[in-house]
């Protein structure tokens, strides 16, 4: 069975803007799948927009990934996720990995997050895309 991952806005923006960076070798992956929410779709489409990035190349990116769909209530996210982000606009996103029941958050911003809390609450684990692929490349236990 292959892992399956939540990815974070960063990382799908950052797999757009570069075609040799880790982002873009995980989001390439077959090993892997991609999970992000409607919510963070919302917030990958403005961030591209403001960007000026290609709509074409977003597009191609966003075929790889799974949906899951969420509340957009954003203030219930907030209430009940937002005690295990530094910012409570990312409550959304611990929303969207508990809800696709993912173990796996793929970030930049892992400092965004509070770690030891996902971890005892969720059994949640915060990874880089590099460290995402060293996972993938050598099979080992996280």
């Amino acid at each position: 069975m292959k892992p399956a991952v939540f990815v974070d806005t960063d990382v799908i923006i950052s797999s757009v803007i570069s075609s040799r960076g880790a982002s873009r070798m995980l989001i390439d992956s077959l090993e892997v799948v991609k999970t992000i929410s409607n919510i963070s779709l919302v917030e990958i489409k403005k961030v591209s927009q403001r960007l000026q990035l290609s709509d074409k190349s977003l597009q191609a990116t966003l075929v790889k990934c799974e949906c899951v769909s969420i509340d957009a209530n954003n203030s219930r996210s907030k209430t009940r996720f937002g005690k295990y982000v530094v910012d409570e606009d990312d409550a959304h996103i611990v929303a969207g990995v508990v809800e696709a029941k993912l173990g796996i958050l793929v970030t930049f911003n892992q400092k965004d997050f509070k770690r030891e809390f996902l971890k005892r609450d969720f059994e949640i684990i915060i990874l880089s895309p590099g460290e995402m692929l060293q996972y993938l490349r050598g099979k080992n236990t996280i």
